[in-house]
């Protein structure tokens, strides 16, 4: 018998025991991808750290991606709405500029006007955690971890970082500052941008908010400019740069079902499983817009809350 085919055979137990104990840790910790970087939150549920967002990684042009989604129940097409119910969760096609069913159905649901049964639908119930139809957005991007008091073993680790509408928004600001004494950066340039001053608390629903982060600035001619380069070592800032992640790999076709397959899921979770995903795409919801059905969609006006896409799947599992 080969002897490496002999020594599989041989650590069968050892196998199974590895086996086990893996399993025993994804239970209790969830899946976990090693590449991101996530807050670690005080038992008072605040986190801070400080972090440097990096330039496009090498052989990519973008230094972050976005890419929308939809998560909802079967509960949202419900009154009242409930949270409980089968989930739709996936990525949206429009993220790569394609159809998806569940935009052309938001569409269809913003245009029967304000305050109706559709829109309310589409934008859900944040005061009974009832996520809407609507679309959500995460951006990705590479960063340097300079400090994380939580977890100082993070401190030098490049690694890629998901974030929401509010961190979105201090990127936006850096470079369109909103007031005069503030000059426009590049938040991704390693020579001349700025660390990122992350300070996490609750807000009233209990779920993190961002508001508080800062970008670590400094007064210069009356102005408020970014400190500078993230370290003066060329060499390690080339290094830094090799050991970034690829970005386009969320934008793949495979990171995305195809437009049956999402429409055969949206059925399902309508209820309405008979309708063959080619039928459906042709077929009227039921429901019928009281106004113009070409009214535009809010499909690109709404931004998911940071955290929010985690917080349905929380509620789903």
């Amino acid at each position: 018998m080969n002897t490496v085919f002999a020594n599989l055979k041989n650590s069968r137990q050892s196998s199974f025991d590895k086996l086990t104990k893996k399993l025993q840790d994804m239970s209790k910790k969830g899946f976990q991808d090693d590449r991101f970087w996530t807050p670690t939150f005080t038992k008072a549920k605040t986190a801070s750290a400080i972090i440097r967002f990096l330039p496009a990684p090498p052989g990519e042009e973008d230094p972050f991606v976005r890419v929308y989604s939809h998560a909802f129940t079967s509960g949202c097409f419900e009154t009242p709405p409930r949270k409980e119910g089968m989930w739709y969760i996936e990525n949206s096609l429009t993220t790569i500029g394609k159809d998806d069913p569940v935009s052309e159905m938001n569409t269809k649901l913003w245009a029967q006007g304000k305050n109706s049964p559709g829109q309310k639908i589409v934008s859900g119930s944040p005061e009974g955690n009832v996520p809407g139809t609507k679309r959500k957005v995460n951006y990705y991007a590479n960063i340097y971890i300079v400090a994380d008091p939580e977890a100082p073993q993070n401190v030098g680790q490049v690694k890629l970082y998901k974030f929401g509408a509010q961190i979105y928004e201090k990127i936006d600001t850096a470079t369109h500052p909103k007031y005069d004494e503030y000059v426009a950066f590049d938040p991704f340039d390693m020579w001349n941008g700025a660390n990122l001053k992350l300070r996490i608390a609750p807000n009233k629903g209990g779920y993190p908010q961002y508001t508080e982060s800062e970008w670590d600035l400094v007064d210069e001619n009356g102005k408020k400019v970014p400190r500078g380069a993230l370290s003066t070592d060329e060499q390690l800032l080339e290094t830094i740069w090799k050991s970034e992640h690829s970005l386009q790999a969320f934008l793949k076709p495979d990171q995305f079902k195809s437009y049956n397959d999402l429409k055969a899921r949206l059925s399902k979770v309508m209820g309405v499983d008979q309708v063959a995903p080619e039928e459906f795409k042709q077929a009227t919801p039921p429901w019928e817009a009281e106004e113009n059905t070409s009214a535009p969609s809010n499909e690109t006006e709404v931004n998911a809350l940071d955290d929010e896409l985690e917080m349905f799947k929380a509620l789903r599992d």
